[in-house]
């Protein structure tokens, strides 16, 4: 994309991928899905998950984290579009 970020644009899709998976994804996993490197990866998981945006579990996966479901709760909120 144009005139965009790289590491913001990353950074959504890493979220958007957590999002879809029902399990979950490891870094391996989210760094082949984005085609960057495992350590790009997982500096890019550990700032989201500095942030709420995802968790990683006991087992190691990722998924999405309270700050994700608390701004998807506030978007689809009514009162918000007013």
């Amino acid at each position: 994309m144009k005139n965009t970020l790289q590491t913001l644009d990353r950074g959504l899709q890493a979220l958007e991928l957590v999002s879809k998976s029902d399990k979950g994804l490891t870094v391996s996993q989210l760094a082949s899905a984005l085609d960057i490197s495992r350590p790009i990866a997982y500096r890019l998981a550990k700032t989201l998950e500095n942030h709420a945006y995802i968790y990683r579990g006991t087992s190691g996966y990722l998924r999405l984290g309270t700050a994700a479901v608390l701004l998807s709760h506030t978007a689809s909120n009514p009162s918000f579009f007013m």
